[in-house]
């Protein structure tokens, strides 16, 4: 909006309206920098390419029956990768042992 009454003058709304002009130009160069993400479709009937490898899931100490880790590391398998769960000790004493991994 532009903050003056309904019943300002011209000489009053003319100076607003271009301040938000400039201000809604100096937003819409903004956001054209922005990162922005598209999706396509894919037809169906297309190859479909496994992932195939090996690919490390890596989760908290005590959280491997979590939902999503479960759901992350079955959809890897059947996507053609072979899953290797890495289970993190969290407490600070542990954290040197992983630098060699």
């Amino acid at each position: 909006t532009l903050d003056v009454p309904g019943d300002a003058s011209l000489s009053t709304v003319l100076p607003a309206l271009a301040s938000w002009r400039q201000e809604r130009r100096r937003e819409a160069t903004v956001n054209d920098w922005r990162y922005g993400i598209s999706w396509k479709p894919v037809a169906d009937g297309g190859t479909a390419t496994g992932l195939g490898g090996t690919w490390l899931v890596v989760f908290p100490e005590g959280r491997a029956t979590d939902d999503v880790v479960r759901t992350a590391a079955e959809g890897l398998t059947a996507h053609g990768a072979q899953v290797v769960p890495l289970e993190l000790n969290t407490s600070e004493a542990a954290r040197g042992a992983y630098l060699d991994l």
